[in-house]
């Protein structure tokens, strides 16, 4: 998906508009929920989730044009294993 495919697609889905973050190498954000939903973009990089879900442990690398929806308070946490990421996330309140 491109830089405007995702802003498209989360304009439709009802997320704000997306932010640009960057993150260092190595950057780890441990266990952490959010009162809301989030739509991550990948633009250079890549990024690692870890979702908890029902099943267990849900893990999801992401690098350049991919996306991912974290739900509303799912504890997750996100970490940079290679160089710089440069990503677009765009929140979006519980229906």
């Amino acid at each position: 998906m491109t830089e405007d495919e995702f802003k498209q697609s989360a304009r439709q889905k009802g997320y704000d508009a997306p932010v640009a973050k960057e993150w260092d190498a190595g950057h780890f954000n441990d266990w952490h929920v959010h009162p809301f939903c989030l739509y991550v973009h990948i633009l250079e990089g890549e990024m690692t989730l870890d979702l908890e879900t029902d099943g267990g442990i849900e893990t999801t690398v992401c690098g350049p044009g991919d996306s991912i929806e974290v739900p509303v308070n799912v504890r997750h946490t996100e970490r940079i294993t290679g160089p710089n990421t440069r990503f677009l996330s765009a929140p979006r309140p519980p229906a």
